[in-house]
């Protein structure tokens, strides 16, 4: 995303600045400078879903990886202390 909005800006800023608003270019000076507000309302609500989404995924292999431990360790028939030796050092 990061690549194709620099792309995009690239070919945008060079048709903001029109040889009719010669001297000042206040439409380009205008957008030029309201332009750099835009990013933080598009990557704030991506970063927030995407740590939503690591979370839950963090949260289902935690879920999956203790499922799998206890199917592994189901019938060892070890005491505790043995059995969280076995589980640390495995």
């Amino acid at each position: 995303m990061s690549f194709v909005s620099y792309g995009l800006g690239n070919i945008i800023g060079t048709e903001i600045f029109w040889a009719k608003d010669a001297p000042k270019y206040i439409p380009g000076i205008i957008a030029v400078l309201a332009l750099p507000t835009v990013p933080p309302f598009i990557y704030y609500p991506l970063r927030g879903i995407n740590l939503r989404m690591n979370k839950q995924r963090k949260a289902r292999l935690v879920h999956e990886d203790v499922q799998w431990e206890r199917k592994r360790y189901t019938f060892v028939d070890l005491t505790d202390k043995q059995n969280l030796f076995f589980v640390y050092t495995a």
